[in-house]
């Protein structure tokens, strides 16, 4: 009930800014093949509604969004997420520009899997700066906490620190270098053994990701690129895995290494249609997941005399590849209104080869996306 009461605050508190409305409505709605990503192959439909409405003036956005993921057959996998947040931008000078931000972001899953649940606030900015008229670069420092409802031991903030580079040639091609290092600190907590209180902290862990992108446009109807990234992580070691054939919510982008290839390319066949291949191939190698011995027939993880989970090799890797077809279609004066209507059909397919048989296995899918974005 308290939260119903935030939200109507909210709501009146934006409806009294000057300024202009924005909505979005979307929906994207899929079936795959391999819902969990392993060998098990868990197939199921799942539905992904959101919406968003912000309040825009010359200098300002601030907006809230809320969306769920819904499945038809494994509710347990059911999830909620809100925002709020503010944004900043302003033109310094004829070529310098600064956005700024902050957010409130919420994450609620189901009973099984409450452990992913926390609390989130963000806080950025970025400046853009023009070396001249078809050179620019980025720079961009965010601070985040995160609170987890359940684990103390995973609260954490993390700086994020990135710069970006793009060069538009006259040949109609466009270079991008990335580079980006994160930080993240954990924070204290406590636990009793044996009727005496004991304090820890999980260790520091940091990562650089670098990219380079090259981009191409071959005539009005056909674009092409070419990305590679690269995720270099020392940070071994993370004690805190939620289940064996799982991982915790603090091993997301910091719980492997390796490297990324993705290509592209899209086909405009008129001003309201087009279509777009992506092929992606990767490799990582997973710091803090083992290769544990399992019995497929029994679907049971083997143990030793003493107990112990059998360790078969001391990390995971994997290598693979995903293919998309995405279609596009937008109309726009909806009603005659400022408004556009999108509608993404696609396709995909995903081949995962690993040294941990558990987490070899193909995923294929289709889905279809509608978004609808008004103003007034």
């Amino acid at each position: 009930m308290r939260s119903k009461y935030i939200f109507l605050i909210i709501v009146i508190y934006i409806s009294s800014l000057s300024g202009q409305w924005n909505v979005n409505l979307s929906n994207s709605s899929s079936a795959t093949s391999n819902l969990i990503n392993n060998y098990k192959n868990v197939e199921d439909v799942y539905f992904y509604p959101q919406f968003r409405f912000s309040r825009m003036s010359e200098y300002f956005t601030i907006y809230y969004s809320g969306s769920v993921v819904r499945m038809v057959d494994n509710s347990i996998y059911n999830r909620d997420f809100h925002k709020m947040g503010v944004n900043y931008y302003q033109q310094l000078n004829q070529d310098l520009y600064l956005s700024a931000g902050s957010n409130f972001f919420l994450r609620r899953n189901q009973d099984e899997f409450s452990y992913y649940d926390y609390n989130q606030f963000k806080a950025f900015t970025t400046l853009k700066y023009y070396l001249k008229y078809n050179v620019y670069t980025k720079l961009g420092v965010s601070w985040q906490y995160k609170g987890f409802l359940e684990e103390d031991a995973w609260n954490h903030h993390e700086l994020s620190y990135w710069t970006q580079a793009n060069i538009s040639l006259p040949t109609r091609t466009t270079i991008r270098l990335h580079l980006n290092y994160r930080s993240r600190d954990f924070l204290p907590y406590e636990y009793v053994l044996e009727d005496t209180k004991y304090s820890e902290e999980i260790s520091s862990l940091w990562l650089i990701i670098g990219s380079l992108r090259l981009a191409q446009s071959i005539n009005r109807k056909i674009g092409l690129f070419s990305e590679f990234s690269y995720h270099y992580n020392p940070s071994e070691g993370n004690p805190y895995e939620v289940e064996i054939d799982s991982f915790s919510p603090i091993d997301d982008y910091f719980g492997y290494k390796g490297w990324n290839l993705e290509n592209n390319i899209t086909y405009r066949f008129s001003q309201h249609l087009d279509m777009e291949l992506n092929y992606e191939f990767y490799q990582r190698k997973y710091l803090n997941r083992a290769v544990y011995a399992y019995n497929f027939e029994t679907e049971e993880w083997l143990v030793n005399d003493e107990g112990y989970y059998i360790i078969n090799e001391s990390n995971r890797s994997d290598k693979g590849s995903r293919v998309t077809l995405t279609g596009n279609y937008q109309l726009e004066r909806i009603f005659g209104k400022a408004a556009t209507l999108n509608f993404e059909p696609y396709l995909y397919f995903r081949n995962n080869q690993s040294n941990d048989p558990y987490f070899e296995y193909k995923d294929y899918g289709a889905g279809l996306h509608i978004n609808y974005n008004f103003q007034w």
